[in-house]
């Protein structure tokens, strides 16, 4: 059975209205069906920027879990912005922790400002020896100066180096 995208438009309005009839009168479509009582959840805005591991450790929700919670929120997620509505299950005791979170992070943040440094390439020296000497990674030096593969860094060159 081949579904045309096409019909989907059309057809949406009525199964719209079909969803919210059977969703008002369950037990009219459905009298042997035994529901589950919903599940309370919290939302706890977020005033600043939150870092997705700060949110993580307070909550006590492994990321998947948390992620369930917040399907709104990508896998990839390492900040969540300022203003999300951060949804928890309610029979935990969260809300202290998340705003506990938000003020650890704001009180790190100023020493997690990023600092660059610039570094001349000399020869026989390598990428990683660099990223070790100034404590950032290979992957963040290569990233901020827009190369591609690290045997591609020549003596000679400068580099920017950030430094956290």
């Amino acid at each position: 059975m081949q579904i045309s995208c096409w019909h989907a438009p059309k057809q949406f309005y009525a199964e719209f209205l079909a969803a919210v009839e059977i969703g008002t009168n369950v037990k009219k479509y459905f009298p042997d069906l035994e529901l589950e009582s919903p599940i309370e959840i919290k939302e706890i805005e977020l005033t600043m920027p939150t870092q997705l591991t700060s949110l993580l450790s307070s909550s006590g929700l492994k990321r998947d879990e948390f992620l369930g919670w917040n399907p709104a929120l990508s896998p990839s997620t390492r900040v969540v912005p300022a203003g999300y509505r951060v949804k928890l299950p309610a029979e935990r005791n969260t809300e202290p922790l998340v705003t506990v979170a938000q003020l650890q992070q704001s009180t790190r943040q100023p020493q997690l400002k990023t600092q660059v440094v610039h570094h001349r390439v000399k020869r026989g020296e390598t990428i990683v020896e660099i990223a070790k000497r100034y404590g950032a990674s290979v992957e963040r030096i290569l990233q901020i100066n827009g190369i591609r593969k690290a045997s591609l860094v020549r003596a000679g060159s400068t580099l920017v180096i950030p430094k956290i």
